[in-house]
This record gives C-alpha cells, structure tokens and sequence, in this order.
C-alpha cells in the first residue's frame, strides 16, 4: 500500500470535521454522541498515520526491476497452443522508462529502453510477437 500514510491522515481530517459537524449542528442528544465517536475516530487515524512510515519501493529497486519469467503457457487448450501467440509487456512509468517483454513461448525477458516498439521479434525463439500497422 503505497499511500497508506496519507489515506490514514485524509480519512482523519475528514472524520474529525464531520463528527465536530454533527455535534455542532444542535439537532439531537443522540447525534452530539455518534459526533463526538466520528470525532475521536478521526483523531485516531491522525495520530496512526502521523505515527506510521510511508511504504514503498525505493527509487533504486524501482529501476531495478524485472518481471518474473514465468511461463505463460497454459495447458488447458492444447489443440490452439500453436496458434496463439502469448506474451507480456511492462512499461515503467517513472525515469528511466523502461518497457520488458516476456515472450510466452519460450519465457525470455527483453529489456527495451523507452516506450512499446511498433514491431517485436522475440531474439531466443524469433517468434514475431506483435506488428502494429500505422
């Protein structure tokens, strides 16, 4: 959970400005209880999510990143396994943007620097795995 942190505090203030909302607003004895509740519910979500660190990956292991190889092939139809071509593109978002292929057929990963190719040809098996026309 990458914005934990920040959701624990948003959700803090949110409910400590509803609940101090519903004590205030003079309609029922019942309301000002469930208000000063929201209330104090909101103020413990501050305080968890002053009091917890930001999780994440940090900007080195982002970079290095690699998917796993694992096989993309599924046994489950086999009369149409030579005929569909399978496989998996990731494309970082953050610089250096990156984009690595996972081929289905023989699991190989290729690291391209920058943005999907037009026209890909895995280099261990030479399957021709897309060719977008323009």
């Amino acid at each position: 959970m990458q914005y934990m942190r920040k959701n624990l505090i948003l959700s803090g203030w949110i409910c400590l400005i509803i609940g101090t909302g519903v004590v205030f607003s003079d309609i029922d004895g019942m309301f000002s209880i469930i208000g000063t509740t929201i209330s104090l519910a909101g103020l413990g979500l501050i305080i968890i999510g002053i009091g917890s660190k930001e999780q994440g990956l940090s900007p080195k292991q982002i970079s290095s990143w690699k998917p796993s190889q694992d096989d993309l092939n599924d046994n489950s139809d086999s009369k149409f396994e030579n005929k569909r071509v399978k496989f998996r593109i990731d494309t970082t978002l953050d610089e250096p943007i990156k984009t690595s292929i996972l081929c289905g057929s023989c699991s190989e990963i290729t690291i391209i620097q920058g943005l999907k190719p037009k026209f890909f040809k895995c280099p261990k098996c030479e399957l021709e795995l897309w060719s977008e026309e323009e």
